[in-house]
């Protein structure tokens, strides 16, 4: 037996290696057999019921039947089988133990690896969002940057109002237009109305109520700012509302152009242009007026010799408020810059000493000026009144800029130097502009208006000449001094020329041809002028002027042909041609216009010496007609002496 049980024991440990129940109960039942001879062994289902040669095999989970067992002698089981079927109870329940064990931990397992393939999966999802969210705190932060860089750094006025009008924030271009400081954000939480013109605060009060009622999402107005020092700006203002998913308005943008300067170009040109209408009616006016004084003064003049002596006096004084008349024809034409250019012999030394004397009454006394016309320097043909208006605003405009810097506005380290304006004159060869670089020189007269004042800039120096261009403070000046100069000194066939630097100085050159001869002077009396007998054609379509002007030429020994159209004129001519020395055209006819009658003049007899006559006095019309070959312009008011000398002098000097 002792045999047998450590058999027993063995089979056991090795039955303990199994994980299949049933197995185990199979290879059990095999073995007993085989441990005790004469005993054999079965196996029983549960339903086979208890005996006493029938050993229940369970355990507390599970009945796996019955073991039965025979004996040849019948004789009892030895308490080793007993003990053996009790064993093998509990190793099987030792097994359901292990299998239950090994389900759970299977069971865990799974629960395990399923939870962690969710938290990875969780964790991916995680990822991704937070990757996502990044992307969109980068996407917007990269947004507000651009958001930021642009309202920042715009060239228009932008700024965020609430509901109530009240500024949230404001970009630095709106504070610079309206002179608030941007570093400080000084126009947080003002309201638009306290820099608002009060006159433009209820028009926009209304937009915005219609954009508050839903009515318009924007509108868009002309306005004026008040600046913080007072100031008005213009601006063109969009202002648009920012509204939320409910439609409900969150707040409120708007966008300023500075439009001042364009504002005030507006109101230059509107100046212009009402000069030009003006220039316009002063020539319309002029020219019938200037036909009744010139038939005013004719007659005068052929009166005057003729009358008692007690009446001449009167006839004088009537001369003389029909000068008068005449002049205040001229300044109103000079208002509207329609004064033709009277060329005369011009004395540039007399022309320096009258600019002298003016300039020391109008120039700063701590500015020394000095004018310099060395002897033998010759006369010019000029209008010396409008030559005066150029120098005395070179000189101003010299003055001004020496201003800038004495005053500390430009370059201070220099305002404590000694300030001048020199002008001074010389004889030179000069190749005027625009002209091939061989071309040969002509001789000139240069007149040089120089400064040590603030200069000019590069780019100021190419638009110094461009109308309305000004660098002077608003209300200082329209920028018209040295582009009207610029058309004065182009009418006396000159031209001009700039050399500046910043910091150093501006020198302004002046060249006027020095031409091969001058008018004869005024001084000139009718009695000293020679008898003539040569013929004059005049064409005017005032019968007055026509014979007031016959009047006067025959009386100086001319012989004279009238005509009152320009049709008419060139039928005369064509029959008198040879008889004619020189004709007396005027420009404003009805019918047939001056300018086609002399062109078809000229057209007959190349050598026609026509002498224009106009009461518009425009410059332009005088200069065409010149160039189209007029040998001179008379302009109306004349009187007997101005008359006889003009036709006198084209008679004793060749066609121009």
């Amino acid at each position: 037996m002792n045999q047998a049980a450590h058999d027993l024991f063995l089979l056991m440990l090795n039955l303990a290696q199994m994980h299949s129940s049933e197995r185990t109960i199979e290879l059990f039942v095999g073995a007993l057999g085989d441990l005790f001879n004469g005993y054999s062994f079965q196996r029983l289902d549960p339903e086979a019921g208890e005996s006493e040669k029938r050993l229940p095999i369970r355990t507390s989970a599970h009945h796996y039947g019955f073991l039965e067992f025979l004996h040849a002698n019948n004789g009892a089981p030895p308490p080793l089988i007993y003990n053996a079927v009790q064993m093998l109870s509990v190793l099987l329940e030792k097994q359901e133990h292990d299998r239950l064990l090994e389900d759970e931990n299977l069971r865990l397992e799974t629960a395990i690896q399923q939870r962690a393939f969710e938290l990875i999966r969780a964790n991916q999802q995680l990822s991704q969002e937070v990757a996502q969210r990044k992307q969109t705190e980068d996407a917007l932060r990269e947004s507000e940057n651009r958001f930021r860089v642009i309202f920042d750094h715009a060239a228009v006025g932008i700024a965020l109002a609430d509901l109530n009008g009240y500024v949230i924030t404001a970009n630095p271009a709106l504070h610079t237009m309206l002179g608030y400081n941007p570093a400080e954000n000084e126009l947080s939480g003002v309201h638009f109305a306290d820099f608002t013109h009060p006159d433009d605060i209820e028009p926009e009060m209304n937009n915005v109520h219609r954009v508050r009622a839903g009515e318009i999402n924007f509108y868009q107005c002309l306005k004026r700012y008040l600046g913080k020092d007072g100031k008005t700006i213009w601006g063109d203002l969009t202002l648009t509302a920012v509204r939320n998913e409910d439609r409900s308005i969150q707040f409120f943008v708007g966008i300023v152009v500075d439009v001042t300067e364009q504002k005030r170009l507006e109101e230059e040109l509107r100046y212009s242009q009402k000069m030009t209408a003006i220039g316009e009616l002063a020539g319309g006016v002029a020219h019938d007026f200037n036909n009744i004084l010139t038939i005013i003064m004719g007659n005068l003049s052929l009166a005057e010799p003729l009358a008692p002596h007690e009446i001449q006096k009167r006839l004088r004084d009537a001369n003389t408020a029909a000068e008068r008349a005449a002049g205040l024809i001229k300044k109103l034409l000079a208002f509207s810059r329609r004064n033709p250019v009277q060329m005369k012999e011009t004395s540039i030394e007399k022309l320096f000493e009258e600019l002298l004397s003016i300039a020391r009454e109008t120039v700063d006394r701590g500015i020394e000026i000095r004018t310099h016309c060395p002897e033998g320097i010759p006369s010019i043909l000029g209008d010396s009144s409008q030559l005066m208006t150029v120098l005395l605003n070179l000189v101003m405009n010299a003055h001004d800029s020496i201003q800038d810097v004495a005053s500390g506005k430009m370059f201070t380290r220099r305002q404590k130097e000694t300030f001048h304006i020199r002008v001074s004159a010389s004889q030179v060869q000069a190749v005027p502009p625009n002209t091939a670089s061989n071309a040969k020189g002509i001789p000139c007269v240069l007149i040089s208006v120089s400064d040590n004042g603030a200069g000019m800039s590069e780019a100021v120096k190419k638009r110094a000449f461009e109308p309305f261009f000004t660098t002077k403070d608003v209300g200082s000046g329209v920028g018209l001094g040295l582009s009207s100069s610029y058309g004065i000194i182009d009418q006396h066939q000159g031209w001009v020329e700039i050399e500046s630097e910043l910091g150093l100085g501006t020198e302004i050159k002046i060249y006027l041809p020095i031409p091969s001869s001058t008018a004869s002077s005024d001084t000139e009396d009718i009695a000293r002028l020679r008898p003539a007998a040569e013929g004059v054609l005049i064409i005017d379509d005032e019968e007055l002027v026509r014979n007031v002007c016959h009047e006067i030429l025959s009386a100086n020994g001319f012989r004279t042909f009238s005509s009152l159209s320009g049709e008419d004129g060139l039928e005369v001519y064509r029959r008198n041609k040879d008889a004619l020395d020189r004709v007396l055209l005027d420009l404003s006819m009805p019918g047939m216009p001056g300018e086609a009658v002399l062109t078809e003049i000229l057209t007959i007899d190349p050598d026609a010496r026509v002498v224009v006559s106009t009461g518009k006095g425009d410059p332009s019309l005088i200069d065409r007609v010149i160039r189209k070959g007029a040998v001179d312009a008379l302009v109306k008011p004349f009187d007997a002496r101005h008359l006889v000398k003009q036709v006198r002098r084209i008679l004793d000097h060749s066609k121009i």
